[in-house]
């Protein structure tokens, strides 16, 4: 919260809430966050008010339900060629309904939906072996006018793109289950 003098000029800032705040039985943090890099803040009827932050060094896109001071991670997928994709910029949709974020080392634009829940991954088809294979999508904008496009950047190559995510994917998975673990068999 700012404090201004006389003339409007900031003289002073104070903190009014830090995430994770300290302990009211002790001294100590409880951490909640691995390298945060940006968010966006929901308020919607349908959910909780939430904060979606990606945590770039651990690939996740992270909800903080701000009420109960629960964290959900949503794992982003690795590429054949880096395991890591580094989720980095966030921009929020025009429709209010999910956001857009880079993966700049995954080399993928992704949209998660925070109304469905859903995540899709969208490759960027950029791929120079001199670079790493990656465009590295570094920035990214959502279309004011448009709500299905966001502008992004491909720093390794000097270019801006658009991705459209009206065309309907030509299949869909349906699970009843809450939960899906998927174990890697040994190699034989």
């Amino acid at each position: 919260m700012p404090t201004v003098d006389a003339n409007g000029k900031v003289v002073n800032v104070t903190k009014v809430l830090e995430i994770p705040s300290l302990s009211p039985s002790s001294s100590s943090r409880q951490k909640h966050f691995t390298t945060p890099t940006d968010l966006v803040v929901f308020a919607n009827s349908t959910r909780p008010s939430s904060i979606w932050l990606a945590e770039h060094g651990t690939n996740f896109i992270t909800e903080y339900l701000i009420d109960s001071h629960n964290v959900i991670r949503f794992p982003t997928s690795s590429s054949p060629r880096h395991y890591i994709t580094l989720p980095y910029w966030i921009a929020e949709s025009t429709d209010h309904k999910g956001f857009w974020f880079n993966e700049h080392e995954g080399n993928k634009i992704a949209f998660f939906n925070t109304t469905a829940m859903t995540l899709l991954e969208y490759e960027i088809p950029t791929r120079d072996p001199f670079n790493g294979y990656t465009a590295n999508a570094l920035t990214l904008s959502a279309d004011p006018n448009d709500e299905n496009k966001v502008w992004f950047t491909e720093f390794n190559h000097d270019k801006i793109g658009v991705l459209d995510r009206s065309p309907p994917i030509p299949f869909d998975i349906i699970s009843s289950a809450s939960k899906i673990t998927i174990l890697s068999l040994p190699n034989n």
